[in-house]
């Protein structure tokens, strides 16, 4: 398994590239550790309700999608199977995070 280097394997656009990979990993990372943090506060100690739970596990989803999204970009021979799972891996978390969504507006009316 070879990886290729971040910084020159698409030519001009790879520090764009994988400076727009660190961003939108640390904007999951950073949304899940608010939406964890704010249910920690607001429910302390009462159980956490199903919107909720949907909503971070949509996060961690898009996170671990995001993740492999580096592992995928850079192997010099990658594997379908792979980018499927991580097409998957997203399409499930923005599919938990609009459910959570949909079921956080249902508990408010």
């Amino acid at each position: 398994m070879v990886f290729k280097d971040p910084l020159t394997a698409f030519g001009s656009l790879s520090v764009p590239f994988f400076i727009s990979n660190i961003i939108t990993l640390l904007g999951f990372l950073l949304a899940t550790w608010f939406a964890i943090k704010y249910t920690n506060i607001f429910y302390e100690g009462r159980p956490l309700p199903k919107s909720w739970f949907l909503i971070i596990t949509g996060f961690i989803a898009l996170s671990l999608g995001e993740i492999g999204g580096f592992y995928i970009a850079y192997r010099d021979t990658p594997i379908i199977t792979e980018g499927a799972s991580i097409l998957g891996a997203t399409m499930l978390g923005v599919t938990l995070i609009a459910v959570g969504c949909y079921q956080l507006s249902r508990e408010i009316s």
